[in-house]
């Protein structure tokens, strides 16, 4: 006999997480965006994660590459970098760029067809 329930899963889609046309058309569409890559779309749901919890962000979980994207969005004046000198950082993020997250995470995480 077969569970009913496990056999009709739908199949998790598979461009979750991906760099899909509308995702990176949806990243360009930011002013002063750069090229989106693939590193910055997958920062964009730790910074929120981090942004509604701690709001404290340590050094040994972000890589140099993480950092370049972050110090990007500062140079574009879309957060503020804040060094806590104790191995965390903190990020002060405008109105409109955790907007653009949030909607750039709808497109890649929640409705990724």
């Amino acid at each position: 006999m077969t569970n009913a329930i496990a056999t009709n899963w739908p199949t998790p889609p598979s461009n979750r997480g991906k760099m899909t046309p509308a995702v990176k058309a949806k990243m360009e569409s930011r002013p002063g965006a750069e090229t989106p890559t693939i590193i910055e779309l997958r920062l964009y749901p730790y910074v929120v994660h981090t942004l509604m919890n701690s709001k404290r962000f340590e050094f040994t979980k972000v890589n140099d590459d993480d950092m370049n994207v972050i110090y990007a969005w500062c140079d574009n004046n879309d957060v503020q970098y804040v060094d806590l000198h104790r191995g965390e950082f903190s990020l002060i993020v405008t109105e409109d760029f955790l907007r653009h997250m949030f909607e750039v995470i709808m497109l890649s995480y929640i409705y990724n067809d």
